[in-house]
Protein backbone atom coordinates (compact mmCIF):
# COMPACT_ATOMS: atom_id res chain seq x y z
CA UNK A 1 0.00 0.00 0.00
CA UNK A 2 1.08 3.34 -0.66
CA UNK A 3 0.26 6.73 0.75
CA UNK A 4 -0.98 7.95 -2.28
CA UNK A 5 -3.47 5.28 -3.40
CA UNK A 6 -4.97 4.71 -0.08
CA UNK A 7 -5.05 8.59 1.08
CA UNK A 8 -6.93 10.53 -1.48
CA UNK A 9 -7.32 14.12 -0.60
CA UNK A 10 -8.82 14.39 -3.88
CA UNK A 11 -11.22 12.91 -3.86
CA UNK A 12 -13.37 14.83 -1.16
CA UNK A 13 -11.59 18.31 -2.64
CA UNK A 14 -12.30 18.11 -6.15
CA UNK A 15 -9.57 17.44 -9.01
CA UNK A 16 -6.29 18.85 -8.05
CA UNK A 17 -7.44 21.35 -5.36
CA UNK A 18 -6.22 19.22 -2.42
CA UNK A 19 -3.19 18.10 -4.01
CA UNK A 20 -2.07 21.72 -4.94
CA UNK A 21 -2.19 21.86 -0.98
CA UNK A 22 -0.03 18.84 -0.35
CA UNK A 23 2.42 19.75 -2.57
CA UNK A 24 2.71 23.83 -1.49
CA UNK A 25 1.69 23.47 2.41
CA UNK A 26 3.82 25.80 4.35
CA UNK A 27 6.45 23.86 5.95
CA UNK A 28 5.44 22.72 9.75
CA UNK A 29 8.18 22.54 12.59
CA UNK A 30 8.87 18.35 12.89
CA UNK A 31 7.84 18.59 16.63
CA UNK A 32 4.18 20.20 15.62
CA UNK A 33 3.36 17.37 13.09
CA UNK A 34 4.79 14.70 15.04
CA UNK A 35 2.28 15.78 17.87
CA UNK A 36 -0.45 15.95 15.93
CA UNK A 37 0.50 12.34 14.35
CA UNK A 38 0.12 11.11 17.73
CA UNK A 39 -2.97 12.59 18.69
CA UNK A 40 -4.56 10.92 15.66
CA UNK A 41 -3.30 7.37 16.97
CA UNK A 42 -4.68 8.07 20.39
CA UNK A 43 -7.94 9.02 18.56
CA UNK A 44 -8.52 5.02 18.05
CA UNK A 45 -9.26 2.66 20.62
CA UNK A 46 -11.45 -0.58 20.91
CA UNK A 47 -14.60 2.03 21.38
CA UNK A 48 -13.70 3.58 18.22
CA UNK A 49 -11.53 1.11 16.05
CA UNK A 50 -12.02 3.71 12.80
CA UNK A 51 -11.82 7.39 12.46
CA UNK A 52 -13.15 9.46 9.42
CA UNK A 53 -11.21 12.89 8.13
CA UNK A 54 -14.09 14.79 9.33
CA UNK A 55 -13.71 13.66 12.98
CA UNK A 56 -9.62 14.55 12.63
CA UNK A 57 -10.25 17.93 11.67
CA UNK A 58 -12.95 18.48 14.81
CA UNK A 59 -10.86 17.01 17.01
CA UNK A 60 -7.59 18.52 15.68
CA UNK A 61 -9.24 21.82 14.84
CA UNK A 62 -6.86 21.83 11.37
CA UNK A 63 -8.28 21.87 8.21
CA UNK A 64 -8.98 19.10 5.69
CA UNK A 65 -5.82 19.20 3.39
CA UNK A 66 -3.74 18.97 7.16
CA UNK A 67 -5.76 16.12 8.66
CA UNK A 68 -5.05 14.20 4.98
CA UNK A 69 -1.16 15.53 5.29
CA UNK A 70 -0.80 13.86 9.23
CA UNK A 71 -2.65 10.37 7.56
CA UNK A 72 -0.61 10.08 4.74
CA UNK A 73 2.47 10.91 7.13
CA UNK A 74 1.33 7.78 9.66
CA UNK A 75 0.44 5.39 6.64
CA UNK A 76 3.72 6.18 4.79
CA UNK A 77 5.40 3.96 8.34
CA UNK A 78 2.44 1.64 8.41
CA UNK A 79 0.68 2.91 11.60
CA UNK A 80 -2.66 3.97 9.77
CA UNK A 81 -3.93 1.82 6.93
CA UNK A 82 -7.28 2.74 5.00
CA UNK A 83 -9.97 0.21 5.49
CA UNK A 84 -12.65 1.69 3.29
CA UNK A 85 -15.53 3.89 3.47
CA UNK A 86 -13.19 7.18 4.27
CA UNK A 87 -12.12 5.39 7.23
CA UNK A 88 -8.98 4.49 8.75
CA UNK A 89 -7.87 2.46 11.39
CA UNK A 90 -4.67 1.04 13.10
CA UNK A 91 -2.16 -0.17 10.59
CA UNK A 92 -0.04 -3.36 10.07
CA UNK A 93 2.88 -1.76 11.93
CA UNK A 94 1.21 -1.36 15.18
CA UNK A 95 1.18 -5.54 15.22
CA UNK A 96 5.25 -5.78 14.68
CA UNK A 97 5.69 -2.89 17.31
CA UNK A 98 4.12 -4.91 20.09
CA UNK A 99 5.83 -8.53 18.38
CA UNK A 100 9.55 -6.75 18.94
CA UNK A 101 7.81 -5.68 22.32
CA UNK A 102 7.04 -8.64 23.50
CA UNK A 103 10.15 -10.52 22.82
CA UNK A 104 11.88 -7.68 24.11
CA UNK A 105 10.39 -5.96 27.25
CA UNK A 106 12.80 -6.59 30.26
CA UNK A 107 9.36 -6.82 32.09
CA UNK A 108 7.70 -9.22 30.23
CA UNK A 109 10.55 -11.18 29.75
CA UNK A 110 11.79 -11.44 33.65
CA UNK A 111 8.27 -12.14 34.77
CA UNK A 112 7.11 -14.90 32.61
CA UNK A 113 8.61 -17.70 34.17
CA UNK A 114 7.96 -16.37 37.97
CA UNK A 115 4.03 -15.70 36.78
CA UNK A 116 4.19 -19.34 35.52
CA UNK A 117 5.06 -20.60 38.59
CA UNK A 118 2.36 -18.75 40.56
CA UNK A 119 -0.23 -19.72 38.64
CA UNK A 120 0.42 -23.34 38.70
CA UNK A 121 1.09 -23.28 42.39
CA UNK A 122 -2.25 -21.86 42.69
CA UNK A 123 -4.79 -23.37 40.17
CA UNK A 124 -8.13 -21.11 39.37
CA UNK A 125 -6.52 -17.52 39.84
CA UNK A 126 -4.81 -15.41 36.90
CA UNK A 127 -1.51 -13.82 37.35
CA UNK A 128 -1.30 -10.28 35.82
CA UNK A 129 1.40 -8.79 34.88
CA UNK A 130 0.26 -4.73 34.24
CA UNK A 131 1.91 -0.97 33.35
CA UNK A 132 0.88 2.50 33.37
CA UNK A 133 1.11 4.35 30.06
CA UNK A 134 0.01 7.85 30.73
CA UNK A 135 -2.93 7.80 32.57
CA UNK A 136 -4.07 4.27 32.00
CA UNK A 137 -2.91 0.89 33.55
CA UNK A 138 -2.72 -1.83 30.87
CA UNK A 139 -2.00 -5.65 31.35
CA UNK A 140 0.93 -6.89 29.81
CA UNK A 141 0.91 -10.56 30.14
CA UNK A 142 -1.50 -12.94 32.34
CA UNK A 143 -0.82 -16.80 33.34
CA UNK A 144 -3.22 -19.17 34.25
CA UNK A 145 -6.81 -19.17 33.84
CA UNK A 146 -8.99 -16.50 32.10
CA UNK A 147 -12.05 -18.13 33.63
CA UNK A 148 -12.24 -18.34 37.18
CA UNK A 149 -15.15 -20.70 38.71
CA UNK A 150 -16.07 -19.51 41.91
CA UNK A 151 -19.16 -21.59 43.45
CA UNK A 152 -19.84 -23.16 40.61
CA UNK A 153 -20.31 -20.07 38.05
CA UNK A 154 -17.70 -19.50 35.54
CA UNK A 155 -16.27 -15.71 35.63
CA UNK A 156 -14.44 -14.46 32.43
CA UNK A 157 -12.06 -12.03 33.33
CA UNK A 158 -11.77 -10.74 29.69
CA UNK A 159 -7.92 -9.91 30.72
CA UNK A 160 -5.59 -10.74 27.79
CA UNK A 161 -2.89 -8.67 26.62
CA UNK A 162 -3.67 -4.81 25.51
CA UNK A 163 -6.78 -4.71 28.18
CA UNK A 164 -6.96 -1.86 30.40
CA UNK A 165 -7.95 -2.02 33.82
CA UNK A 166 -9.27 0.30 35.91
CA UNK A 167 -7.18 3.14 37.14
CA UNK A 168 -8.90 3.28 41.02
CA UNK A 169 -10.54 0.13 41.34
CA UNK A 170 -8.30 -2.69 40.69
CA UNK A 171 -5.75 -3.90 43.50
CA UNK A 172 -2.93 -3.88 40.37
CA UNK A 173 -3.23 -0.39 39.15
CA UNK A 174 -3.56 0.72 43.41
CA UNK A 175 -0.34 -0.83 43.70
CA UNK A 176 1.63 0.88 40.72
CA UNK A 177 -0.03 4.60 42.10
CA UNK A 178 1.43 3.60 45.06
CA UNK A 179 5.34 3.90 44.10
CA UNK A 180 4.74 6.68 41.49
CA UNK A 181 6.63 10.02 42.42
CA UNK A 182 4.76 12.36 44.10
CA UNK A 183 4.66 15.10 41.17
CA UNK A 184 3.18 12.62 38.21
CA UNK A 185 0.50 11.07 41.78
CA UNK A 186 -0.68 15.36 41.78
CA UNK A 187 -0.88 15.42 38.29
CA UNK A 188 -3.49 11.91 38.30
CA UNK A 189 -5.58 13.29 41.16
CA UNK A 190 -5.28 16.81 39.60
CA UNK A 191 -7.33 15.28 36.36
CA UNK A 192 -9.20 12.59 38.08
CA UNK A 193 -10.09 14.02 41.00
CA UNK A 194 -13.72 12.72 40.68
CA UNK A 195 -13.40 9.24 39.97
CA UNK A 196 -10.71 9.06 43.07
CA UNK A 197 -13.28 10.37 44.93
CA UNK A 198 -15.90 7.85 43.57
CA UNK A 199 -13.49 5.08 44.49
CA UNK A 200 -13.27 6.06 48.10
CA UNK A 201 -9.62 6.87 47.66
CA UNK A 202 -9.88 10.84 49.08
CA UNK A 203 -11.91 13.63 48.98
CA UNK A 204 -8.83 15.68 48.36
CA UNK A 205 -5.19 15.87 47.54
CA UNK A 206 -4.10 15.48 50.99
CA UNK A 207 -6.20 12.34 51.34
CA UNK A 208 -5.31 10.34 48.48
CA UNK A 209 -1.59 11.20 49.30
CA UNK A 210 -2.24 9.31 52.75
CA UNK A 211 -4.13 6.22 50.85
CA UNK A 212 -0.92 6.26 48.72
CA UNK A 213 1.68 5.86 51.22
CA UNK A 214 -0.57 3.58 53.21
CA UNK A 215 -0.04 1.23 50.57
CA UNK A 216 3.93 2.13 50.19
CA UNK A 217 4.01 1.24 53.36
CA UNK A 218 2.13 -2.28 53.39
CA UNK A 219 4.16 -3.29 49.91
CA UNK A 220 1.00 -4.42 48.35
CA UNK A 221 -2.67 -3.81 47.71
CA UNK A 222 -6.01 -5.95 47.60
CA UNK A 223 -9.39 -5.93 47.03
CA UNK A 224 -12.66 -7.68 47.48
CA UNK A 225 -15.37 -7.42 45.74
CA UNK A 226 -14.84 -4.41 44.62
CA UNK A 227 -15.22 -5.23 40.28
CA UNK A 228 -17.02 -8.66 40.72
CA UNK A 229 -18.47 -9.69 44.22
CA UNK A 230 -17.43 -13.06 43.37
CA UNK A 231 -13.60 -12.07 43.24
CA UNK A 232 -10.97 -11.04 45.04
CA UNK A 233 -7.37 -9.63 44.08
CA UNK A 234 -3.95 -9.16 45.68
CA UNK A 235 -1.53 -7.02 43.67
CA UNK A 236 3.16 -5.95 44.96
CA UNK A 237 4.28 -3.51 42.86
CA UNK A 238 7.22 -4.04 40.39
CA UNK A 239 9.83 -1.00 39.95
CA UNK A 240 12.02 -0.37 37.11
CA UNK A 241 15.66 -0.19 37.94
CA UNK A 242 17.33 3.08 38.02
CA UNK A 243 17.16 4.87 34.35
CA UNK A 244 13.98 2.60 33.14
CA UNK A 245 10.85 4.38 33.00
CA UNK A 246 7.41 2.21 33.78
CA UNK A 247 6.04 0.91 36.99
CA UNK A 248 4.49 -2.04 36.74
CA UNK A 249 2.66 -4.72 38.92
CA UNK A 250 2.14 -8.41 39.81
CA UNK A 251 -1.30 -9.46 40.79
CA UNK A 252 -3.01 -12.79 41.18
CA UNK A 253 -6.81 -12.74 40.37
CA UNK A 254 -9.06 -15.47 42.44
CA UNK A 255 -12.10 -16.29 43.78
CA UNK A 256 -13.39 -14.58 47.10
CA UNK A 257 -14.77 -18.01 48.64
CA UNK A 258 -10.34 -18.47 48.80
CA UNK A 259 -11.11 -15.98 51.85
CA UNK A 260 -13.20 -18.53 54.16
CA UNK A 261 -9.92 -20.68 54.07
CA UNK A 262 -7.04 -18.24 54.12
CA UNK A 263 -6.45 -14.29 54.47
CA UNK A 264 -5.56 -12.22 51.89
CA UNK A 265 -1.95 -11.79 53.81
CA UNK A 266 -0.90 -15.61 53.43
CA UNK A 267 -1.14 -14.81 49.44
CA UNK A 268 1.11 -12.09 50.06
CA UNK A 269 4.35 -13.91 50.82
CA UNK A 270 4.58 -15.50 47.57
CA UNK A 271 3.96 -12.06 45.43
CA UNK A 272 6.81 -9.98 47.18
CA UNK A 273 8.99 -13.23 46.36
CA UNK A 274 7.82 -12.99 42.75
CA UNK A 275 8.48 -9.14 42.83
CA UNK A 276 11.99 -10.04 44.24
CA UNK A 277 13.01 -11.81 41.19
CA UNK A 278 11.74 -10.33 38.56
CA UNK A 279 13.19 -7.21 39.55
CA UNK A 280 16.68 -8.62 40.53
CA UNK A 281 16.09 -10.35 36.75
CA UNK A 282 15.45 -6.73 35.30
CA UNK A 283 18.52 -5.25 37.02
CA UNK A 284 20.78 -7.74 35.56
CA UNK A 285 19.08 -7.86 31.90
CA UNK A 286 19.89 -4.13 31.94
CA UNK A 287 23.28 -4.79 32.97
CA UNK A 288 23.94 -7.18 30.65
CA UNK A 289 23.16 -7.51 26.78
CA UNK A 290 19.77 -5.92 25.23
CA UNK A 291 17.47 -8.31 24.58
CA UNK A 292 18.72 -11.16 26.63
CA UNK A 293 16.68 -12.57 29.22
CA UNK A 294 17.94 -13.92 32.52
Amino acid sequence: MTANSSINPEAQDGPGEAGARLLHHPRQRPESSMQRGLEIINMISEERPRIRVDEIMDELGCSQASAYRYLESLASIGLITAVGGGQYGIGPRVVELDRILQRTDPMVLCSREVMRELSEAQPNSLVRLCSIQGDAVICLHSEGTQIIDARGFQVDLFNERGVKVSLFRNAASLAILSLLPPARARAIYLDHSTSIQSAGLGDNWKDFRAQLNRLRRRGYSSTVGRNNPALAAVAVPLCPPEGAQGHGSLSRVFPREWLERMSIEDLVPEMQEGRRVIEAAMARMLRGCPGQST
